[in-house]
């Protein structure tokens, strides 16, 4: 089974683009963590949400090493 990955890279990356998705990834990481008890709904909302960075950051990250 493959998995359809949206393109989200279509030009040259702004050299702190990576730097921030990595420090937007490790806040989302926290509020995950903090709220996996008591909020559910913002818990699996941010980790969605990580999840589409962490591909962001993999195309990225692609695109800079070219």
């Amino acid at each position: 089974m493959t998995k359809n990955t949206k393109n989200y890279v279509c030009s040259r990356v702004q050299k702190d683009t990576y730097l921030n998705l990595s420090e937007a990834l490790e806040l989302l990481t926290k509020v995950t963590n903090d709220e996996h008890y008591y909020n559910y709904e913002i818990s699996d909302s941010t980790h969605k949400m990580r999840m589409e960075i962490i591909e962001i950051i993999h195309q990225v990250r692609t695109e800079i090493t070219k």
